[in-house]
Parts: C-alpha cells; structure tokens; sequence
C-alpha cells in the first residue's frame, strides 16, 4: 500500500486517542508559539527542527523526537527540508505519559508505527488494523528512552537572542567578543549571563 503524506487538519479534534498527521516543511520556516489540546510526539523522518518552550530548546534530528504534554506552549523553526511525522495523543491516554517535553530515540518499530498510522482512517475502530497500531503507539510511548539533550534557555533577552542564533547555526566562526556586540552587552556580561542562566559556558 503506498504511503503518500497525508495533511490532516484540526488534529486536536481527531475522533480517536490516537491520530498521526504528515507534513512537509521548507527551510527556516516558522511555526510560532502555540499550545496543542492533545499530546503531541513531535517526529520527522527527514530534516532537522529546533524546538523551544519558556525554558529550554532542543535540536531534532530524524533519530530523535521530542514529546510534547497537552498545553505546552511551543515553537519550532525548520532547518532544510522537513518531512514532520507528529502523532497526536487524546488528554485522557496523556495521564500515563511524562507531564514535560523529553527528548527521546525513535527506534525502528515506532517509526514504522507511525508511518503505518497514516495508512489508517482517523476514525479507525478498536477491533481494525488502525486500532491495533494506535494501541501499539500508545504502549511504545511508555516505553521511551530519554535523551539528554535539552539546552536551557536563558531569560535575558540579549542571551537568549544569542542562544536562538547557535541552535539554528551551531558551525560559526564567531566568537565571544563578536556575539557581545550583536547582542548589545559586553563579553563579561554576555558570559556571565549563560553562566547564571543556563548553567553552562559559553564555549560549551
């Protein structure tokens, strides 16, 4: 059966526990703040997404997705082209699972989970092929495996402007003093603020 990406709208009113959407992206593009009624685990299957809450940002690669609780305020930006595979979960089946954004791997079973969910009737039944995979999505998702990679985001604006430009181009040649002048701090300033606000040096 041919696995086309399928845009589905207004998922947070889908029919039942478990919805998965398909989307494509181009490069630098925005998604701005925003909260989602449902759970969302956050997958692409090709390019990488930054996503930031209030206090943290993560990178998310293919191999990674980032799970995202009911009412989680969130923004994501797009670096190259981005093939998004998010599943939605129902607030009621969201009790089990984490109450904040982990970052975890994507193995080989959930992908091909999701990817057979879009295969699937959003008002798929219980006893059907769509209720078995919706049920199997929900038992993989108690089992994920929580990757340490979220980067705290500082809450001084200067600093966090500057942390903003890093996620989306971690390769630059520009150093200390030159991030202090576009951020309209001096270098003492700019390092102490990563320092106090993330717990992290500038350099790491």
């Amino acid at each position: 059966m041919s696995r086309m990406p399928v845009y589905r709208r207004n998922m947070d009113d889908a029919p039942r526990p478990v919805a998965a959407m398909a989307r494509s992206w181009n490069d630098g593009d925005e998604i701005p703040l925003h909260i989602h009624r449902r759970g969302q685990l956050i997958h692409a299957v090709r390019g990488v997404m930054r996503i930031e809450t209030a206090d943290a940002a993560w990178i998310v690669p293919p191999a990674l997705a980032l799970w995202m609780p009911p009412q989680y305020p969130h923004s994501m930006t797009m670096r190259g082209h981005l093939d998004m595979r998010p599943v939605y979960i129902a607030p009621a089946e969201c009790k089990k699972l984490p109450r904040h954004p982990i970052l975890a791997e994507v193995g080989g079973l959930m992908r091909e989970l999701i990817l057979a969910a879009l295969e699937e009737p959003l008002d798929y039944e219980d006893d059907t092929r769509g209720g078995r995979i919706a049920q199997l999505i929900l038992v993989e998702l108690g089992r994920l495996q929580q990757r340490k990679l979220d980067v705290p985001m500082p809450r001084d604006e200067r600093a966090a402007r500057v942390a903003r430009a890093l996620l989306l181009r971690p390769q630059t040649d520009l150093g200390l003093d030159d991030w202090a002048e576009r951020a309209g701090a001096s270098r003492r300033t700019l390092a102490r603020l990563f320092r106090a606000e993330t717990g992290f040096s500038f350099a790491e």
